[in-house]
């Protein structure tokens, strides 16, 4: 990146000020990860309730559905849910009783398998969750289970946080043997309701306000390096549009104006070409409000901001970042600053401003060199 004197003498960043902010930037970028792909976002909202074994008052719970040759029996803390062959369906399912604040069921025990499932898609052994809506209609499957098998299996630990979809009012726990013939056998079954985390929401405020922070500085450190200050309005006002477009919803685009939406979409079903467009476009800005004649330093900041740009997604609950996304920011950016050096090398030399003209009254006052021991002379 070229520095001129313009732009040293209104005090613009040092490289160690970019190494800092750079350095900043992935460290946001490393804690964001962590956060919402390795931090829980629900914890138990009590000890785990242990459904199995239960006593009579608790057998009354639970409700049993099944065809000809099924049953169900308790033993010992043991509960085996039989399907004969001739009809291998049966259910076992009971109430959960969840608070509002409940997101899902954090559910454990130990299951084993012994049969064979049917030739359907859907046929297995499985220990899943239906959820009704307000009226009591049961919403769709997730297949988002406990446990399933559809064949011969031994003891097995389980455990498993199975979220409420979208609209739940109740749940029900369901061991079941979907056209599957055979037995399911459950012992230590426990359950308990999963709310969400105040810590998970603390965290997420502060990594929101330290990325606002971290583009702000950014922003700031642009304008201050920037030797044409007008692309450096435009870039940050185009930077600005381009997060608010990775960030908003896909559903967002749809209130746009004239025939714009469906031309994204169009653009949108192209592999890389929305994200790279994007990228290059915000580079060439930058990059001729920077002047840059160096590529690969300012590489190095777009390959940085090619990557926020998509963990920055992680912020909306309805938009994942993906790695080819990734990629296409990284090659668009490049591209972007490999165009914008060369329009700046094809540009004519500025001539260096000329010194002003220095007037004899301006000159240091001399005193005359004196001679012969100090003594002057005179007319």
């Amino acid at each position: 990146m070229r520095t001129s004197e313009p732009a040293r003498a209104r005090g613009g960043p040092s490289g160690r000020t970019l190494l800092a902010w750079a350095l900043s930037v992935a460290v946001l970028i490393a804690a964001t990860l962590a956060l919402f792909l390795r931090a829980p976002r629900e914890v138990p909202e009590g000890p785990m309730r242990l459904l199995l074994p239960m006593n009579a008052q608790e057998r009354e719970a639970w409700t049993f559905e099944g065809g000809r040759g099924s049953s169900v029996e308790t033993r010992d803390g043991l509960l085996v849910l039989r399907a004969a062959p001739e009809d291998p369906h049966v259910a076992f399912h009971r109430a959960l009783v969840l608070s509002e604040a409940a997101r899902g069921v954090r559910l454990e025990g130990e299951v084993r398998f012994t049969g064979r499932a049917g030739a359907e898609r859907h046929a297995a052994a499985r220990i899943h969750l239906w959820a009704f809506d307000a009226a009591g209609r049961r919403l769709p499957d997730q297949r988002i289970d406990l446990w399933q098998a559809r064949g011969d299996r031994d003891w097995r630990i389980v455990r498993a946080d199975l979220p409420l979809p979208p609209g739940a009012a109740s749940v029900r726990l369901v061991l079941r043997l979907q056209a599957t013939a055979g037995d399911l056998q459950v012992r230590r079954l426990s359950a308990s309701a999963l709310v969400p985390d105040p810590r998970y929401a603390s965290a997420r405020l502060g990594l929101g306000l330290g990325w606002f922070l971290a583009l702000l500085a950014g922003g700031v450190l642009l304008w201050r390096a920037a030797e044409r200050r007008g692309l450096a309005a435009f870039a940050l006002v185009a930077s600005a549009l381009g997060l608010a477009a990775i960030l908003a919803p896909p559903e967002a685009f749809a209130l746009l104006l004239g025939g714009l939406a469906p031309a994204l979409g169009r653009a949108s079903s192209t592999p890389f070409l929305p994200h790279a467009l994007l990228a290059a476009s915000l580079a060439i800005l930058a990059g001729r409000a920077l002047a840059i004649v160096r590529l690969w330093p300012a590489a190095a900041v777009a390959l940085l901001l090619a990557v926020a740009g998509e963990v920055l997604q992680l912020f909306s609950d309805q938009r994942q970042p993906a790695l080819d996304d990734a990629l296409a920011n990284a090659a668009g950016g490049i591209f972007g600053l490999w165009v914008a050096r060369t329009l700046e090398r094809l540009e004519p030399a500025r001539p260096e401003p000329e010194p002003p003209p220095v007037e004899l009254r301006d000159l240091p006052l001399v005193p005359w060199p004196e001679r012969d021991g100090g003594a002057s002379r005179g007319p």
